[in-house]
């Protein structure tokens, strides 16, 4: 009796640990980036510095232990630094980039009373961009600046009953039908089919497949894309926190944690 008992313990609790341990992958968007998880980085990182292909320097990027990023310097063209203020929410306030010895540009951000951006600013009362919720689920992402003469933009997404991105479409500042996507979910594995639509009348639309490959822990290991009967691969090297260190195309990063 005793070791059947023990059995069925040990059935609920392995029962119990895979259901703990299982991922849920989605690709859902967020209004504006700022944490680790928003990068899917893991772990207590402290900073991430990207060099390209021949090794040049291209972005460093500075985390404080909260997992908030509070700097970011891209070395692409003339060097610029991105700084960011939090409040006592720990949501980002402002946003501010200095490029060589131009004129710093800030940018504002306004959240809702679930502590979600609801708006992103030039400046105080000068929206540029809003962004709409449906049960904390962003669903419309559209151009809101009062001083533009193009009509708005917008992106509208769609989800499941699980919580994940099933459809997207953009729409351009002309009010056309820019993109439109479908994504799928299966085990570990994500599948995107999509349509670009041209600008101009008499072009084509542009058909493309997109899969992306996680771990158990939900890194991404593997990408495929695509389209005019081509597919690219983009493989991935993960350090022992799992974390991308390498991929395809000899991009690398060093990450540094804190203890």
């Amino acid at each position: 009796m005793k070791h059947s008992i023990h059995f069925i313990l040990l059935l609920l609790f392995s029962s119990f640990w895979a259901n703990a341990q299982k991922i849920t992958i989605s690709e859902n968007p967020v209004a504006y980036k700022y944490l680790l998880k928003h990068y899917g980085l893991k772990g207590k990182v402290k900073s991430v510095t990207s060099y390209g292909s021949n090794n040049y320097l291209m972005t460093d990027e500075l985390f404080d232990e909260e997992g908030r990023r509070i700097t970011l310097v891209s070395y692409s063209g003339m060097p610029t630094t991105t700084n960011y203020t939090y409040d006592k929410s720990n949501n980002t306030i402002k946003q501010t980039q200095q490029t060589g010895k131009l004129p710093p540009i800030n940018n504002l951000y306004k959240y809702n009373s679930n502590q979600e951006v609801e708006f992103s600013l030039y400046k105080e009362d000068d929206p540029l961009r809003k962004f709409d919720y449906r049960e904390n689920l962003l669903i419309k992402d559209s151009s809101a600046n009062r001083y533009s003469t193009q009509k708005a933009y917008y992106s509208y997404y769609e989800y499941n009953s699980k919580g994940q991105l099933t459809k997207l479409w953009d729409f351009n500042g002309g009010g056309k039908l820019g993109r439109e996507e479908v994504y799928s979910y299966e085990g570990n594995v994500v599948t995107v089919k999509g349509k670009s639509y041209p600008s101009f009348a008499g072009g084509t639309v542009s058909e493309y497949e997109k899969k992306k490959y996680y771990d158990k822990k939900g890194s991404l290991i593997k990408d495929l894309y695509s389209e005019n009967n081509k597919t690219e691969i983009t493989e991935y090297k993960l350090d022992a926190i799992g974390n991308w260190i390498w991929k395809t195309g000899g991009m690398t990063r060093k990450i540094a944690y804190y203890e």
